[in-house]
């Protein structure tokens, strides 16, 4: 597999990576920050449903993560199984 075809395959999955690590890390911090137990019962409704989002999205960006390096195995399994015929 030549160069090109190769970053071709890997730079979405490195892109759904970036996506879950920026999600996870950005939440985990506001978190951090944020007096959670200061919030009215109305904000922290609100927090509560931006975070059940935030890793729904986490959890669908990881299975598609999951789906195409599935596909990439099976890719990279045939062509390393395929012989050339010799010259």
């Amino acid at each position: 597999m030549d160069k090109d075809k190769l970053k071709e395959l890997l730079h979405p999955l490195f892109n759904k990576i970036s996506n879950i690590c920026l999600a996870a890390g950005s939440n985990r911090e506001i978190l951090k920050q944020e007096g959670l137990y200061k919030l009215s019962d109305e904000d922290l409704e609100e927090r509560i449903s931006h975070i059940i989002d935030v890793l729904g999205s986490i959890e669908e960006n990881a299975k598609s993560l999951n789906k195409a390096l599935g596909e990439l195995y099976e890719l990279l399994a045939k062509e390393a199984t395929f012989q050339p015929p010799e010259p």
